[in-house]
């Protein structure tokens, strides 16, 4: 046993001297995922929040302020029904939902008489920036409709004759204060001069008066889905470790039989199994080490933390077992560096392309799906993918444990059947 260990020593020195080998084990595999993260838009926010507008009512004050809502640069909006943008907001699709409830077009009128009209914003309650933008640009367009019902000659006499017939709901002491008020902004607004100011200028004067109200309703968000862009891209990274490794013992492996290193260990008072079995738990303890620091990486600096350590530990062993079986069957069908990992890279980037480690698996056309079902590069995906961000239970995590396990057992057995067969 010591004599296994210190074969697979040996071989680890020889990959930590060779830099270039090195860094496409270790440093490559943190580039790609890293920039590909980026690529995949980091925690996927977008500079406009996507929100969905639901209108209970059919009156023409509430019709106007949805229709200046839809116009908003800032926001992001679709009109829909209610069961529509609780499910889209339930399900991550929208950040939020802006309900015109019925009754807001009647309350419009009496934003002054205390009962401004009032709407709902449905959002998860970690979203505490996006309500904060929601609620400011609502609270500015209400200003901004007040505005509007007192400059316009007909809308400000229905506006002022809806809330003086309010007056009688008004303790006595008030009556007298808001109907001198009434009419003296009445005649104020009758003045050109005035009738022409901004907007905001009226909304921000008055104070004590709201030109609406915001109530939120929480619905939790089902995190179905990948936390952020890194969480695909450092999946994808981690195969690029897997790959690093294995190349670079195809490479080792071959190189020592081209040089005669080979025959010199055949010389020691070892077995050729015992020999191969070194190289394979070198290869592994690489392989393993390469998907821990990229996990590591990802975990500390991307905010990609697994959904369970020990099915990710479990996932990577499957990994890393997998393709140390694929390292010991490619390295056998060359006798050259130039054959084998030429040989290699046909195998590898085919199996690549279709498994998930270039085009995410979900954005896969269906016959591509079923195709992946042939890669174990998919199987690796799926296993890490499935406690990272996936939720897998133990038993769903069966599948891609086994296929990898017995993938690697074929192909290690594979190969060294033909590096035992083949002459020195």
């Amino acid at each position: 046993m010591n004599a296994l260990f210190a074969l697979a020593a040996k071989d680890i020195r020889l990959l930590l001297r060779n830099r270039g080998a090195l860094f496409f084990t270790m440093g490559w595999p943190l580039l790609v995922a890293i920039f590909f993260g980026m690529v995949f838009g980091g925690d996927g926010g977008s500079s406009r929040p996507k929100v969905a507008l639901v209108v209970q009512e059919p009156h023409a004050a509430t019709e106007r302020f949805a229709q200046s809502v839809l116009k908003l640069d800032t926001l992001d909006v679709e009109r829909v029904d209610a069961a529509t943008a609780e499910q889209l907001v339930r399900q991550g699709k929208r950040s939020a939902a802006i309900v015109l409830p019925a009754g807001f077009g009647e309350r419009s009128a009496r934003a002054f008489s205390g009962d401004p009209p009032q709407v709902e914003l449905w959002l998860d309650p970690s979203r505490k920036a996006e309500r904060a933008m929601i609620e400011g640009m609502l609270m500015k367009l209400g200003g901004e409709a007040m505005f509007a019902n007192i400059s316009d000659p007909k809308a400000r006499q229905q506006w002022l004759s809806t809330s003086r017939a309010d007056l009688d709901k008004l303790p006595p002491e008030s009556r007298q204060r808001f109907g001198d008020f009434y009419t003296a902004l009445d005649a104020m607004m009758t003045t050109p001069e005035v009738a022409g100011g901004s907007g905001d200028a009226a909304a921000a004067s008055g104070p004590g008066f709201s030109p609406l109200t915001v109530s939120a309703r929480e619905i939790t968000v089902a995190k179905r889905g990948p936390r952020n862009g890194f969480a695909i891209s450092f999946t994808q990274g981690m195969f690029w470790a897997l790959l690093g490794a294995l190349m670079s013992f195809v490479t080792s492996l071959v190189l020592e039989r081209m040089q005669g290193t080979w025959n010199r260990l055949r010389s020691a008072p070892l077995s050729t199994a015992s020999l191969l079995f070194g190289k394979a738990l070198a290869c592994f303890a690489v392989m393993f080490t390469s998907l821990l620091l990229v996990s590591a990486v990802g975990a500390m600096v991307f905010g990609v933390v697994p959904h369970s350590l020990s099915k990710l530990l479990l996932a990577f062993i499957a990994s890393a077992f997998a393709f140390t079986g694929l390292m010991m069957l490619l390295a056998s069908l060359g006798r050259t560096v130039q054959t084998a990992s030429g040989a290699a890279w046909a195998v590898m980037m085919p199996l690549a392309m279709v498994g998930g480690a270039m085009i995410p698996l979900f954005v896969m056309p269906p016959w591509m799906l079923e195709l992946s079902n042939l890669s174990p590069v998919k199987w690796a995906v799926i296993g890490i993918e499935g406690a990272t961000w996936r939720g897998f239970s133990y038993a769903e995590m069966a599948t891609p444990i086994a296929i990898l396990l017995a993938t690697g057992a074929l192909c290690g057995l594979a190969g060294a059947w033909r590096i035992t067969r083949q002459p020195n």
